[in-house]
Formats: structure tokens, C-alpha cells, sequence
């Protein structure tokens, strides 16, 4: 109920802020939002969202071959888990052991990595990203620990976590102004829709708003879990 509550709050002052006066529900009530005439299609609306769902999954548009993995090994032990460190060598995984690499050692996560075949480095990456989403929403450790650049290459970084279970799906504009759009979505677990198995957990709220050049960009977003 506290959650409930504090959804109903935040979106009574975005869409206040939108100069709107509208009665305020259930995020789980089925009844009809408001037209909006719209700045962007739904088509680019869904873009916006894809990209925030390849950020949640920590996926990042990268297209690569997770069956071909390879192992980080350095030289020197240390106690910080080595995300921000160039390895000294990039073994496959098939052809690693502890006792062929003497002297060297893994990362504590035990991370693997797979070679990213359609981006060459983070910034690269981060260039593709910046076309919907601020910088500040994704250039940080989270973006950067998975991403790994050796030999003229880029990775990406899985460690002993699980991936890819929470999605978004569903993006519906909901308050707009010349200079700013409301968003939400559905948040789902263990699929993207519940006809494949997922169960709708929550709403996200995204905003958008526009640069100086013009460009929608996400700057903002908070989930809001039931």
C-alpha cells in the first residue's frame, strides 16, 4: 500500500507539471488515460524503451556470442574486483586452467566475457546509447564494469550473477508539454509478456525531455514495484 501510494503521488506532480488536472489511479486499473496527440510515434516511443530495457538487462545493443567466452586473467592478485583494470591476457574459456596459467589469476566475480561483434569500444557503445538516453542514466559503473576493451576489441562482461530477467514492455505516453513527455511502462519478471511466463510486477515512469539540438532524450525514471 505505501508503494501504491507513492506512485500516486509522483504521478500526481508530473502530471501536475504538465499543467494537467486529471483523477489519479491505480496503476493496475484498467481505465483509459487521456488522448495525447503526440511528439513522438509510437514507433519511437518503443525505441526509447528498447534502449532502456537493454540497459536494465545490461545488454546494451551489443550483438556477440555468449557461447564464446573468454577468461580475463592478471598478473597481480588484488582485493578489488579488477572492473576497471585491463587484463594481461584474454584466455578462451575452453582452454583455460588455473594450473596452464601459473602466476595469474581471475577476477573474484569469476566473470567471463564474450566478444561484441558490432561495436569496437564503450564509447562507441555509448555514442549508440546517447541517442535516447542521457548519459547520466547509463554512463556509470554499471554501464562500464561490463564492458571491457583489450587488443582493439570490446567485451562484454558477464560475472556469477543472473541476467536478463526483469523487462519492460508497453511504453504509453501519459503527460506532455512542448518540452517534456511522460512515459510508462509495465514492468515484467521471467518473461516480457504473461502469455510467455512473466509476471507483471510493477510500473516504470520514464521522462523525456529535449536538448538544446532539439533531440528527446530519457533523463529521468523510477520503477514502482507492487
Amino acid at each position: 500500500m505505501k508503494k501504491i501510494f507513492a506512485l500516486v503521488l509522483v504521478l500526481a506532480l508530473l502530471l501536475s507539471s504538465c499543467g494537467w488536472s486529471v483523477e489519479i489511479v491505480d496503476p493496475r486499473d484498467e481505465t483509459e488515460k487521456q488522448d495525447i496527440t503526440g511528439q513522438l510515434s509510437e514507433e519511437e516511443l518503443e525505441k526509447y524503451l528498447e534502449a532502456l530495457d537493454q540497459i536494465e538487462k545490461t545488454k546494451f545493443f551489443v550483438e556477440n556470442d555468449p557461447e564464446a567466452e573468454f577468461v580475463p586473467l592478471y598478473k597481480e592478485r588484488s582485493e578489488e574486483l579488477y572492473w576497471d583494470k585491463t587484463p594481461d591476457l584474454l584466455i578462451p574459456a575452453e582452454d583455460y586452467g588455473p594450473e596452464k596459467y601459473p602466476g595469474y589469476y581471475t577476477n573474484q566475480m569469476l566473470e567471463l566475457c564474450s566478444e561484441i561483434k558490432n561495436f569496437k569500444t564503450e564509447q562507441e557503445i555509448a555514442d549508440y546509447l546517447g541517442q535516447w538516453v542521457s548519459p547520466e542514466l547509463f554512463d556509470n559503473d554499471e554501464f562500464k564494469n561490463h564492458i571491457l576493451e583489450f587488443e582493439g576489441k570490446a567485451y562484454l562482461l558477464r560475472f556469477s550473477r543472473g541476467y536478463g530477467n526483469i523487462s519492460y514492455e508497453n511504453a504509453e505516453i501519459i503527460c506532455e508539454t512542448e518540452s517534456e513527455i511522460v512515459a510508462e511502462a509495465v514492468i515484467y519478471s521471467g518473461g516480457t509478456s504473461k502469455e510467455d511466463g512473466g509476471d507483471e510486477i510493477g510500473t516504470l515512469h520514464f521522462v523525456l525531455e529535449k536538448n538544446k539540438d532539439g533531440k528527446w532524450l530519457v533523463t529521468s525514471l523510477e520503477e514502482f514495484r507492487f
